[in-house]
């Protein structure tokens, strides 16, 4: 069973809040369950967990940034960044937030790409990882 967790970005203060411990974020539109607090506010971008953790045992959130190997069987192995996009009913790698493709490859699947290993979280769309055009190592 996986795990269900939420963090946000509170975009007044530009901090990144876990959801699941008890929060300073308390707003009368606040919905409770469980003891996790969703904010239903436009000061918040609420991420999901995915439910995996990357290389280094970090855990994966919709929003964060990952770089991953793409396995080939001939031996052509790809590097890429993508960024963590819920998707329909999964989580995605995507080039950028909006945008899916990586030239002639679509999005990855994350559950794919994290089972074969070697994915590593290095930051997320809000913090400290500044995104940039090129994707492909």
């Amino acid at each position: 069973m996986r795990e269900i967790k939420f963090r946000a970005w509170v975009k007044k203060t530009k901090t990144m809040v876990d959801l699941y411990q008890t929060t300073p974020l308390a707003l009368d539109a606040n919905l409770q369950q469980d003891g996790i607090f969703i904010p239903f506010s436009e000061e918040f971008i609420i991420m999901q967990f995915s439910g995996l953790k990357d290389a280094n045992d970090k855990e994966i959130y919709e929003g964060d940034i990952l770089d991953f190997t793409v396995f080939d069987c001939l031996d052509n192995d790809k590097q890429y960044r993508g960024c963590v996009v819920y998707c329909g009913s999964r989580f995605m790698l995507w080039n950028k937030p909006n945008d899916e493709f990586y030239g002639s490859d679509g999005g990855f699947e994350l559950d794919e790409v994290n089972g074969q290993g070697g994915s590593e979280v290095i930051g997320n769309i809000y913090e400290n990882v500044k995104w940039s055009d090129s994707k492909v190592k």
